[in-house]
């Protein structure tokens, strides 16, 4: 529960700011790395697509997390 607690103190402060910036935001995602620090989980910006649906940004972190455990 540790490294829960650890995403939820680290991600809370910065959606809070993105909300009160910006009155939303798209999906973020976070996780803990092996030394127990967390560390945001960052796309590329597709400059295709300024708009990406929220769908496919998940799909992409889970993708970009996934792979990252390997």
């Amino acid at each position: 529960m540790n490294d829960v607690q650890s995403i939820l103190d680290e991600m809370l402060p910065f959606v809070e700011t993105l909300l009160k910036e910006y009155g939303e935001f798209y999906p973020v995602s976070a996780v803990v790395n092996i030394e127990q620090k967390v560390e945001h989980v960052i796309l590329e910006e597709d400059e295709e697509n300024d708009n990406p649906k929220s769908n496919s940004v998940i799909a992409e972190l889970k993708k970009r997390i996934t792979l990252e455990k390997r």
